[in-house]
């Protein structure tokens, strides 16, 4: 009997090994087809009536005399886009802004302040000599350019001292990110250069331009000091705007360079 058991052992051993052999070559294919999803029935997309294709959210064009969507649309009866400005036919220059015009609007708002005082009286007729100097000089650019230059920088030094007269006597906590630190920095090297300016500026005030402008800077160093830093800040380009009209000026009597003789 006990020979018959093992006999029978001994037929049944081999199935055993080789049974674990199939198992684990295609077991882990099985496993890893079913990881990855590549196995039919795991991962399905959803049939194409339950996903529909998104619809296209750009509107169409529509006919003409109708509204495009948000932007207003082609009027009835336009056979071109409406003019919106630009460079039309025959212009030689694009289109700008009448700069005359323009400054000459600041100026009627500049010399209706109440108690302008000397200094705003004194940059007031400068400018008006500068503007009618700039309408005599309509043929030349480059100087019609720097005599409005020069005079909205006059305006400018005028808005300098009126916001100065304006804002309050107050010592400040701080100087906001060092703006007027900065403009007194900019404004003495400004005032330094006032005195290249002036004699070739040929005006006939070039030395109260000189002297208003120092007196400003002096002044935006005393608010500089007292920690009334807006009042410098303010002071400190007016007088930097002052010293620019004394350059502007010097380069509008600058003689025009002589064109080049062709080779």
């Amino acid at each position: 009997m006990l020979r018959i058991r093992v006999n029978t052992l001994s037929r049944t051993t081999p199935v055993q090994p080789r049974v674990a052999r199939w198992i684990l070559r295609h077991g882990i294919l099985i496993l890893a087809f079913v990881l990855l999803g590549i196995c039919p029935g795991v991962s399905q997309t959803p049939p194409p009536e339950h996903n529909p294709a998104p619809k296209d959210p750009k509107p169409e064009w529509k006919d003409a005399g109708k509204k495009w969507p948000g932007r207003g649309g082609w009027p009835e009866g336009d056979k071109k886009w409406p003019d919106r400005g630009g460079w039309k036919d025959g212009d030689k220059k694009w289109p700008g802004p009448d700069w005359l015009e323009a400054t000459a609007k600041r100026l009627e708002q500049t010399k209706n302040i109440s108690q302008p005082g000397q200094e705003i009286e004194f940059l007031v007729s400068r400018t008006s000599d500068l503007m009618d100097r700039a309408k005599q000089s309509r043929e030349n650019d480059f100087r019609f350019g720097r005599l409005i230059n020069a005079a909205n920088a006059l305006l400018n030094a005028c808005d300098g001292i009126l916001w100065a007269r304006k804002t309050e006597k107050t010592p400040q906590e701080s100087d906001f990110w060092g703006l007027a630190g900065m403009s007194l920095k900019g404004c003495y090297f400004r005032i330094r250069q006032a005195d290249f300016f002036a004699p070739l500026s040929h005006e006939k005030n070039s030395e109260q331009y000189v002297t208003l402008a120092r007196t400003l800077y002096q002044q935006a160093r005393g608010a500089y000091d007292a920690r009334e830093f807006t009042r410098a800040k303010s002071l400190a380009d007016a007088s930097g705007s002052i010293v620019f009209a004394l350059e502007s000026i010097a380069q509008a009597n600058a003689p025009a360079p002589e064109p080049k003789s062709p080779k």
